[in-house]
């Protein structure tokens, strides 16, 4: 068996879209928090004030400003960073997240189950081995028959069928 090699960084276009959504966000937010003049009532149940509301404009703009940082700290690491998944004879060695540069490796003896979540439109392969789990996410490595690939190649090298 002989080594193979998976790049895993995040897709480029789909964070930057996200940053674009979020800046949009938090500016519109933002703008009506500096404009307010109304209260703002939720289906009579929830009533606030002018200033109330003002502090529920600030608080999203706030959350867009978060998310705006957070996603722009994920496509600058994974940039950055000569992220990839190898796979050897013995073992899977793989960034234990996505922000992460610590690699994570686990010998494929210690493999016991390997299963696939699916949610929010995204496929994640967990590992599950004797020293915990380590997920791997599928838009992370180049397309989806990497995915499928890397899937294959560690069901055989691990001797575990995945679910």
């Amino acid at each position: 068996m002989n080594e193979v090699r998976f790049p895993y960084k995040p897709g480029i276009v789909r964070y930057l879209f996200a940053i674009i959504f979020f800046i949009i966000f938090a500016v519109f937010f933002a703008f009506q928090a500096q404009t307010n003049e109304k209260d703002f009532i939720l289906n009579g149940i929830i009533k606030l004030s002018v200033e109330g509301t003002a502090s529920l404009y600030w608080c999203c703009a706030i959350v867009g400003v978060c998310f705006v940082t957070w996603f722009t700290l994920i496509l600058i690491t994974g940039s950055r960073a000569a992220k990839e998944i190898i796979l050897t004879e013995r073992e899977i060695a793989a960034p234990k997240n996505k922000v992460s540069n610590k690699i994570v490796s686990v010998k494929y003896s210690q493999i016991y189950a390997l299963k696939i979540y699916s949610y929010n439109w995204q496929r994640h392969l967990c590992i599950a081995h004797h020293g915990g789990e380590l997920y791997i996410i599928e838009n992370m490595l180049p397309s989806k028959e990497a995915f499928e690939r890397l899937i294959q190649l560690v069901s055989t090298r691990a001797n575990v069928q995945c679910r």
